[in-house]
């Protein structure tokens, strides 16, 4: 697992317009897992959703309980 601040250099860097080649040749880190973190970015994954729905992060359905 990388650290966040990684994960972070590269938001910035596609922000900036680069593709993941040249994210990948700034930074060291493999292309395929800067074009797994672009995904990500993109299109939140569905835990990712729910959460900033205010549903379950594990099923998607039903809201939280307002204690957890």
């Amino acid at each position: 697992m990388r650290p966040p601040s990684e994960v972070e250099a590269v938001a910035r860097l596609i922000r900036a317009g680069l593709n993941d080649c040249a994210i990948a040749r700034a930074t060291g880190i493999n292309r395929r897992t800067i074009c797994d973190w672009r995904h990500d970015l993109v299109r939140p994954s569905h835990a990712r959703r729910a959460r900033l729905q205010g549903a379950c992060p594990i099923c998607g359905v039903g809201e939280l309980n307002a204690r957890w």
